[in-house]
């Protein structure tokens, strides 16, 4: 595989890197059509790429934010998609301002949302897929909610219903996150230095991860993540 691999001091330059990244990717879709799709995963490994790409000063209405993936609970444990809101800034009432548009993945039957998610996402795009999707990746090597099971079967929808440990989940499909022109996967900590080392090593069969990034995608890491620094 002929990815983009950065190796970066620490967690935070690592955010600084991506978001430059995204952000001139951004630029370019405004550029050319107007509009940009960004694809955002949740969790902790995103938030300070997200915090910078907030200071940008660009039209956000100009862009619409799409879930790689959300869990379907059937308790009251928090979902993906209130990190993300918190820190784009989409829970604050009053005015809308300057804000991305927003298309979180909803709650409910993991096939059925699947479905309706699928749909939603041929509205916001409908010729092609997201301009940008930004993601992590697992201590297993999954990334979205995307893991080794699924690559057996490459369905072709937008979304699809997944597992995990019993936990029911959506997804972007393995060929809709492939045809995303620019994926980034970020790796923070000694934590995720086993999955680093299996991406990089391009090891067969491969990782979730290994095989969105493709030949084309850019693997941002930590020293920690990489095993160059404890």
């Amino acid at each position: 595989m002929s990815f983009t691999c950065r190796v970066l001091e620490t967690a935070g330059t690592v955010a600084v890197a991506a978001a430059e990244i995204v952000s001139a990717k951004i630029e370019e879709a405004i550029t050319d059509r107007g509009e940009c799709v960004l694809a955002v995963t949740g969790g902790s490994t995103p938030v300070e790429t997200y915090r910078r790409l907030t200071c940008l000063d660009v039209d956000w209405t100009r862009i619409c934010l799409v879930q790689t993936d959300e869990r379907m609970l059937v308790d009251s444990g928090v979902r993906s998609s209130a990190g993300i809101e918190e820190i784009f800034g989409l829970t604050t009432n009053g005015e809308r301002g300057n804000r991305p548009n927003w298309f979180p993945i909803p709650d409910g039957p993991a096939e059925q949302i699947a479905a309706l998610y699928d749909k939603q996402l041929s509205v916001v795009r409908p010729v092609g897929v997201p301009d940008i999707a930004i993601l992590g990746v697992g201590i297993d090597g999954h990334t979205a909610s995307i893991f080794p099971r699924d690559l057996d079967a490459q369905r072709p929808e937008r979304a699809i219903a997944t597992t995990c440990d019993g936990q029911a989940r959506v997804s972007l499909s393995v060929p809709y996150l492939r045809a995303v022109p620019t994926r980034l996967i970020l790796a923070m900590g000694p934590a995720k230095a086993a999955a680093v080392a299996a991406i990089r090593s391009a090891a067969t069969p491969l990782s979730p991860a290994a095989v969105i990034l493709g030949d084309d995608g850019y693997l941002l890491v930590d020293e920690p993540a990489a095993g160059t620094r404890s």
